[in-house]
This record gives C-alpha cells, structure tokens and sequence, in this order.
C-alpha cells in the first residue's frame, strides 16, 4: 500500500510539473550494472576508450548511430572474447539528455547482450528513424503562401538529396489552443490524420514520469515528440490546423466539455 501510494503522488507531481529533490544516491549504487554478471564482470582493456562522436540525443535516427558507433569500436584493438562487454559498458557514454536518462532506467542486470541492447534501443527511439524517401513523398512538400518560389525550389532539391526539413517545436506554431487541443483537432480531421500504432508490450521499465499523449505511453513527453511534430508540419502544409492557429475560437475554447478526450496519464 505504501508502494502505491508513493507511486501516486509522484504521478500526481509529475502531472502538476512540481520540482521534486533529487533522491538520494545508494552507498551500493555503484555495484548495481544494469548487464548481466557476463558482462558487468567482465574488465575492459586498458586500449578501450569511448569513441569521440557525436552524443545522441534522441532527435536522429538511431540506427545510423548504432552504426557510427560500431564502426569506430571496430578500430580499436580490442581482443574478441572482450568485445562485446566492452561494445556494452561504452555505449551509454555516446547518449545524452533523454536516451541517456531512458538508459539509466532500464532494469538492472537486465541486458543480457550488444544485441539486446541494439534492439531495445532501436525499439524505443523508432518514432526517430529515417524512412527511405519515394517519390511519393515529394508531393507531400506544398509551398507556403508567403513563400518565394526560388525558395520552395531548393527546399524541394533539397530533400530529393536526402535532406531532412527542419521541424518546428508545437510551441513555435503559436496554436491558439494547447498541444492536448492540437491533439483534439487532428483527431476531429479523421482519416486525413495519422496515428501512430500503440505498443503493447509491457512498459513497466520505462520511465513514468514523461507521458505522450500522442503516443498513449510512457518514455517522452508529449512535446517533444518527433512523430507529433512532423504530422503537425505535415497536416498544416496541405492546409489544416488552420482554425487553431491565431485567436482563439469557441470550438476549442471548450475542449474540455467535447466528447472527445486526450488520452491522460494513467
């Protein structure tokens, strides 16, 4: 009961945006891997040091990273039956921000390979992922009213070179409503709106305190979510969104009151 109840007021201060202390760190917390004895007992040679590379961050492709950093391991002699606890022990180092806080989340003892470690990686940070562009995608790409054409030409060469277009954070949109409002219009659009597919699998490990509403789960907040933010640039290039840009209407003055609702934290 105790346990639940602690669980619950941090929801509710999570939810609240209330500071709260930082905890105190374990005597034992530095005994604590968050790999199986096979690897957290293994030493790395006194050759292996962390690749110099650029910290992820979570806003690219996690798969081109994984990639970067396997391939400037690979350099350093390092003997083959090492290799491996090594390729895991550095690879938090190469993380920042929300993929390195996502790493120290994850169960102890739990990562039981490189390869483990790849997959859940890549499973978490996919809504980052670069998709092949087709041609299809092109037509995706509308010039904006006050757009020169000369510009909207080498916006488009642009991204048949395999450039991506820069995404605006939601709060640089000034949307007349809040990201729960956006929300709530892109699900009034219907069809002409995307929703990302819903993971099933168990969240338990994950960190509860940011919640995507867009997402329906747990790992990032609802802001920063990528995928929101490209539909978003998506949807207002073909025309929509529109009502909720500028001042305020009376449909969305009364989100609250619509029978639809944004899924909430639970």
């Amino acid at each position: 009961m105790a346990m639940k109840l602690q669980q619950l007021k941090q929801m509710i201060a999570s939810a609240l945006r209330v500071v709260q202390p930082i905890p105190e760190a374990s005597p034992t917390s530095h005994k604590i891997s968050r790999f199986t004895p096979a690897i957290a007992d293994t030493k790395a040679p006194k050759c292996f040091q962390t690749p110099n590379m650029k910290l992820y961050d979570g806003t690219t492709d996690p798969e081109e990273h994984i990639a970067q950093y396997r391939e400037r391991v690979d350099i350093i002699p390092i003997p083959g039956n090492l290799k491996e606890a090594c390729l895991c022990k550095g690879f938090g180092s190469t993380l920042t921000g929300s993929p390195l806080k996502w790493l120290l989340n994850v169960p102890p003892y739990s990562i039981t390979s490189f390869a483990h470690l790849v997959n859940i990686f890549n499973n978490w940070f996919s809504c980052s992922k670069t998709f092949e562009k087709i041609t299809s995608d092109l037509y995706r790409v509308v010039q904006d009213p006050k757009e020169k054409l000369r510009d909207f030409v080498k916006r488009v060469d642009a991204l048949e070179d395999g450039e991506e277009e820069e995404l605006r954070k939601i709060t640089k949109y000034c949307f007349s409503v809040d990201v729960s409002g956006v929300i709530h219009a892109m699900q009034d659009l219907g069809d002409k709106a995307r929703r990302p597919k819903r993971n099933n699998k168990s969240t338990s490990w994950k960190d509860r305190s940011e919640w995507c509403a867009y997402h329906e789960d747990f790992g990032h907040m609802t802001e920063d979510c990528i995928s929101l933010r490209k539909e978003i640039n998506y949807l207002l290039s073909k025309g929509h969104l529109r009502e909720i840009l500028g001042r305020k209407t009376e449909k969305y003055k009364k989100n609250n009151q619509d029978d639809h609702r944004i899924p909430e934290k639970p």
